[in-house]
């Protein structure tokens, strides 16, 4: 139990699988999914809080932070990024 990915048609989306709840941004496009991996891997390394426990505004800012680092201008995942997940 615990945080999970939740994704479809090109979207994905952060869940706790204990609660069922979805929190956080919503990701979009052919790289959702790792997108959404990459940015739980962000905020263990950078804040290490639980990301349920996160408020709306610290997420927010933390996508922010994780797009600036981790994504380039077209908004695919960096290839440091893409490393990360596994995806390169």
């Amino acid at each position: 139990m615990g945080v999970r990915i939740l994704a479809g048609d090109d979207m994905a989306a952060i869940y706790c699988s204990t609660s069922d709840f979805a929190f956080g941004p919503v990701f979009h496009g052919d790289e959702a999914r790792d997108k959404a991996h990459s940015y739980l891997i962000f905020i263990a390394e950078t804040d290490g809080r639980d990301p349920r426990t996160i408020p709306d505004g610290d997420l927010e800012r933390m996508l922010g932070e994780w797009m600036a680092a981790k994504t380039d201008m077209a908004g695919n995942l960096t290839d440091e990024a893409a490393i990360e997940v596994g995806m390169a």
